[in-house]
């Protein structure tokens, strides 16, 4: 069983937004070194507006997407909590930026800036998100301004990083758009989307440049540089164990639900066995009924009705038939004026005159699809001698599965060949069952319906993905005549699983976190042993 796409998709996402959020403590670290000596509060605040974006990203690693794998176990907190944390650490890094004279070129006099605030206009709520991208671009934008203004020219590379986070940033604001009414908006703005690719991209050709930058100023300095590595080498083994630990749990989640889809498609089958019982002992009480031995020997078709017409109801069954030993249908219950037809050619018919008792499912015409019976044949004997045979059928309708998903709490479906028969799966409204629907997976037509084996995998019903077994519907004659599906929905074991993802998610971050002090330490210990 192979685990879905999304599963690796969030991985990467969990790995990107740990590689940028080390990236801009590596940043962090750099400016608070300089701090350090300068004791300034400019310079202070822009080691801490890095060190709050770094924390952002480490928090945002631990949100799943809730499309797929439903509400985060920290719900709406997470992610609020990383806007906040990369918007003030933005401001801080703005207000370092402004307020820290800039080195002028001998030939230029310097740029004047508008110290008036914009107006803010009453009564707008205005969504933290849209801040974000404006953020980044404008501190991308003073960056380029003391590189291309001042003297240094090295701060190009962190304007063009904070350019494409800006791109990243507004991407990100797509996740507003997931509810639009437009299905082409919708879906391009949906998670692992193309607008998601693209922010992820942006990211992580930023998180590039950045690091690029940064490392070539840590490599200047010995404790920072081991500090660094231990730092990341500590990253990496929790993105493995946290990746490798997760895979494995999904996989144990997704075998477990196919083990009990399994399990629904063997109660299944032994709900299909025990109708087929229950027919054949009301195939019995019938062809052992004195007055309707009478009436068969006698050919006395309006005694046959009158006695067929209140078991039909009581005995709730779709069909009663009584034959003649010649195949020549004498009495049906449910259509009184329909008689003197032959079904000798019925398999069925022919074993019961045979004095041979069998069960037999069959096709039968409906009106919106072909629907799959279940019938029982007995023998009318009279003095050892076969006289005719009573023939009692039962309709597979949806109330049948209705009991079966009740037992089971899986969907489940019957198809007569490839068309859906009945079904317990509801369109989307909740209020229709989708029948005589064509099944066009080929693998599944091959494995079940050619091969007569049975299909687990994975299958789209009215648009929501579910994990399915087939297995075959066989007749009396060993011939393939339909199939029964069983099925959970795959949202609801992403679900379990994102919550499960999460969980590793968090703990790992912790971890993570609480490993940066001792490496701090050993990176100093082993500095000052070199010196």
């Amino acid at each position: 069983m192979q685990l879905p796409i999304q599963f690796f998709l969030q991985n990467f996402h969990f790995a990107l937004d740990l590689f940028f959020a080390l990236v801009t403590f590596a940043i962090f670290w750099l400016y608070f070194d300089a701090w350090t000596v300068a004791k300034k509060f400019r310079d202070l605040s822009k080691s801490l507006g890095f060190l709050l974006v770094a924390l952002s990203f480490v928090v945002q690693a631990t949100i799943v997407e809730e499309a797929f794998f439903g509400q985060g176990l920290l719900g709406n907190y997470a992610e609020m909590l990383a806007v906040f944390l990369r918007l003030i650490g933005y401001l801080g890094i703005i207000y370092s930026l402004l307020t820290d004279p800039l080195p002028q070129k001998p030939v230029n006099t310097g740029l004047k800036l508008d110290k008036k605030s914009p107006a803010l206009f009453p009564g707008i709520l205005i969504n933290l998100k849209f801040l974000l991208p404006l953020g980044a671009l404008s501190i991308a934008l003073l960056y380029y301004r003391r590189a291309t203004r001042g003297l240094e020219n090295h701060l190009k590379q962190i304007a063009l990083g904070f350019f494409f986070l800006a791109l990243s940033e507004s991407f990100f604001l797509a996740t507003l758009l997931r509810i639009s009414q437009n299905i082409d908006l919708s879906n391009a703005t949906a998670a692992f989307g193309p607008v998601w690719w693209l922010e992820q991209i942006c990211l992580l050709i930023s998180a590039l440049i950045l690091g690029r930058w940064i490392w070539s100023y840590l490599t200047e300095r010995l404790q920072s540089q081991l500090f660094m590595i231990f730092t990341s080498s500590v990253l990496v083994i929790f993105l493995i164990v946290s990746v490798t630990f997760s895979y494995l749990l999904v996989n144990n989640i997704e075998n477990a639900a196919l083990g009990n889809l399994e399990t629904a498609t063997k109660l299944l089958s032994y709900s299909l066995d025990s109708k087929k019982a229950e027919i054949a002992s009301k195939a019995e009480v019938f062809s052992q009924n004195p007055e309707i031995v009478a009436a068969v020997i006698a050919k006395d078709h309006a005694k046959l009705n009158t006695l067929l017409q209140d078991s039909l109801t009581q005995r709730k069954t779709s069909s009663i038939m009584i034959i003649n030993n010649g195949g020549m249908v004498l009495a049906r219950a449910e259509d009184p004026e329909k008689w003197g037809d032959s079904v000798s050619s019925d398999p069925l018919v022919k074993q019961a005159l045979s004095e041979k008792e069998e069960s037999n499912y069959s096709v039968k015409e409906g009106v919106l699809a072909p629907t799959i019976s279940l019938q029982a044949a007995k023998p009318i004997l009279k003095d050892g001698k076969v006289v005719g045979a009573a023939l009692v059928s039962l309709e597979l309708s949806n109330n049948f599965l209705d009991g079966v998903k009740s037992s089971t709490g899986l969907e489940s479906a019957l198809y007569s060949g490839n068309q859906r028969s009945s079904t317990t799966i509801v369109s989307q409204g909740g209020k229709e069952r989708v029948i005589g629907v064509k099944e066009s997976n080929k693998a599944i037509n091959e494995t079940v319906l050619r091969k007569g084996k049975m299909f687990t995998g994975t299958l789209t019903i009215l648009n929501k993905p579910y994990l399915v077994v087939f297995s075959p519907i066989k007749n009396i004659n060993n011939q393939i005549i339909g199939m029964s599906l069983a099925a959970q929905s795959q949202n609801a074991i992403l679900k379990v699983a994102g919550n499960s993802i999460e969980a590793i998610f968090i703990l790992s971050t912790i971890l993570l976190l609480l490993s940066i002090v001792p490496a701090f330490f050993i990176a100093r210990y082993i500095s000052r042993q070199l010196h």
